[in-house]
């Protein structure tokens, strides 16, 4: 087994990752005893300090080497360097994708290929998509948009491919969309159209008789504020209270009230 270890990822080490799996085993022992054991000489372990390539040769000898010492530290050492190498390739090709489908001199059925590409590697690689910078939401969401403005047909992510963030970004839409009572037929139809499980549909829809009407959390930009807002029932005889919060990765959102020069001229019920 470690033979076959070695010769399927020896070649995927660089010289960094040599000198890492060799000062472990120094740990172990000592760099003289290291060497020796590795059956390399010992100036030969001061050449990787200067950054210098390695042979597949000796990197074999080292990887085989800390696998008889330290198993378990080097299962985990290679697999993160696989899952790190691969989340960096991902960002790559889903960011050149996007590149090209942001050609302002793009033609629709081009347009369309690139999109499906980007939609099947985000669905495929979801789990590494959450060690990517947050910029792969930014990025399917402005395909999304632009996709619309052309009439191209872009379905919605499968929620289970999603992270955080973009369950966070859908559920308000979810909130506006889905009634508090919701028809077979109605729940069918927006299933279909987000991409998203019947029973998280249901779930969205018990929210709004969970979340009073009085207090329900809507866009801001209903009141042409930013972020988010909090709509608070009013006493009798005094104007409707609105807080707004941002969110900015914290636990303890910054809050603070504003009071509307005047009520809304619909009333609070048409917001949700």
């Amino acid at each position: 087994m470690l033979d076959e270890f070695v010769e399927r990822y020896a070649g995927i080490l660089n010289g960094r990752d040599v000198n890492e799996l060799f000062n472990r085993i120094k740990e172990l022992t000592s760099r003289s005893e290291a060497a020796r054991i590795c059956d390399l000489e010992r100036r030969t372990t001061y050449y990787w300090e200067d950054g210098r390539e390695v042979r597949l040769s000796t990197k074999q000898k080292v990887l085989r080497t800390i696998l008889e010492k330290d198993f378990e530290y080097t299962v985990k050492y290679i697999l993160n360097r696989i899952y790190n190498a691969s989340s960096d390739i991902l960002g790559l090709y889903l960011g050149t994708i996007y590149e090209r489908a942001m050609d302002p001199e793009i033609e629709p059925p081009q347009f369309q290929t690139l999109i499906n590409e980007f939609r099947e590697a985000r669905i495929k690689y979801s789990p590494l998509v959450s060690t990517i910078t947050p910029g792969v939401s930014d990025m399917f969401e402005k395909l999304r948009k632009t996709a619309g403005e052309m009439g191209i047909d872009f379905p919605a992510l499968p929620m289970s491919t999603m992270n955080v963030e973009e369950v966070k970004d859908l559920l308000p839409q979810l909130i506006k969309i889905v009634p508090s009572s919701i028809s077979d037929d109605a729940l069918k139809e927006i299933s279909e159209r987000f991409n998203l499980p019947q029973d998280f549909l249901k779930f969205t829809s018990e929210l709004k008789t969970i979340i009073p009407a009085s207090a329900r959390i809507v866009p801001g930009d209903a009141f042409n504020m930013p972020h988010w807002a909090v709509i608070v029932k009013p006493e009798v005889g005094e104007n409707v209270m609105v807080k707004t919060f941002t969110h900015e990765g914290s636990e303890n959102p910054e809050e603070f009230a504003i009071l509307p020069t005047s009520t809304p001229s619909r009333g609070i019920s048409y917001i949700l």
